[in-house]
């Protein structure tokens, strides 16, 4: 797999904000716990078994180092076996400034206006900054020392999907969201129809695994009862997102539907503010990389490309994937 970017076992991550020369707020990501940074440590995750399906079920850590990569700096996280006999399993590189939200989440919450920098390093669980962190979140929980508990996915096929046919271009994406051709008739008629309320369906999936790939499959729709619906927005209360979810199982993605404009403001088929605050909360509860398509009103057929995408998490971020349709058996 080429030679490992990580000299160091560092699986702390520290995202430092400053302003003028003091540090005044800093969060830590634990990469020993699945839950730190749910959405990176879920694809390199996935990538592994990818590349390797028999590595499925195995207990593995992540390490971490900052590496000068083509423009500019990232981060690179590499997935390790555990033992005497320690391999590198697979790796992701992420841009540092997919890591600016962070920073740009504490400055708000301290109130700092423009002018603050936001500074990452890679470390591990004892360097200063960690413990001054950890002090600073309770003085008076003792924090112990647990044991790796990452576990790479098991629940996945290997089987070839068979043909499939592409809305919009191809982004050539790690991971893919594919309709079922039942699945696809029911989001886009649905989609076709709607003129005037958003609506929105939990995903029941598959994960299909291929070399490079990872295709999560749409086998059933699901829709929560709405509190409340507009043109603008939907709100379902949490309690029966829970019922669902302790109902159904293989839920793995969330469909929605947008005008086409709001307050005079064309929209597309991309996730919005609040959409992206569903999609860490989903993910977050979700085993498999979830999906999100998007389809607008009133959707038009000929111009699916146009019409609908879907966007998933790729190097930590909610960003366009392919979007595929199985083909019908019946027309080929």
């Amino acid at each position: 797999m080429g030679k490992s970017a990580v000299r160091e076992k560092h699986d702390q991550l520290v995202v430092v904000v400053s302003q003028g020369g003091e540090a005044r707020a800093c969060r830590v990501l634990d990469f020993r716990d699945s839950t730190s940074y749910c959405p990176l440590l879920k694809e390199l995750a996935y990538r592994c078994v990818a590349a390797d399906p028999g590595l499925a079920g195995m207990p593995w850590e992540a390490r971490l180092a900052l590496a000068d990569l083509g423009p500019g700096t990232q981060l690179t996280i590499e997935a390790w076996s555990l033992g005497r006999r320690a391999r590198r399993l697979a790796s992701l590189d992420v841009p540092l400034s997919h890591f600016a939200w962070i920073g740009a989440a504490l400055a708000k919450q301290l109130g700092l206006p423009d002018g603050y920098t936001v500074q990452v390093a890679a470390t591990d669980r004892h360097h200063p900054l960690v413990e001054r962190w950890l002090k600073w979140e309770d003085d008076e929980v003792a924090i112990e020392e647990t044991a790796a508990t990452l576990l790479l996915p098991a629940d996945f096929s290997i089987a070839p999907l068979g043909p499939r046919r592409p809305i919009g271009r191809p982004r050539h994406s790690f991971l893919k969201c594919v309709f079922t051709p039942q699945t696809y008739r029911e989001f886009s008629e649905a989609a076709a129809a709607e003129t005037e309320n958003e609506r929105g369906w939990l995903a029941q999936v598959r994960v299909h695994l291929a070399v490079g790939a990872c295709c999560v499959v749409i086998d059933n729709l699901i829709e929560p009862p709405a509190a409340q619906r507009g043109r603008g927005f939907l709100r379902t209360e949490g309690r029966q997102f829970f019922d669902l979810y302790r109902r159904y199982q293989r839920l793995g993605g969330y469909l929605h539907l947008h005008p086409r404009e709001l307050d005079d403001v064309a929209l597309a088929p991309l996730p919005s503010g609040p959409d992206t605050t569903l999609a860490w909360n989903l993910d977050a509860c979700a085993a498999p990389m979830i999906v999100m398509p998007i389809a607008m009103f009133g959707f038009r057929p000929r111009q699916a490309a146009a019409d609908m995408s879907a966007c998933g998490f790729l190097a930590g971020k909610l960003a366009p994937i392919d979007l595929e349709v199985l083909c019908d058996a019946s027309t080929g």
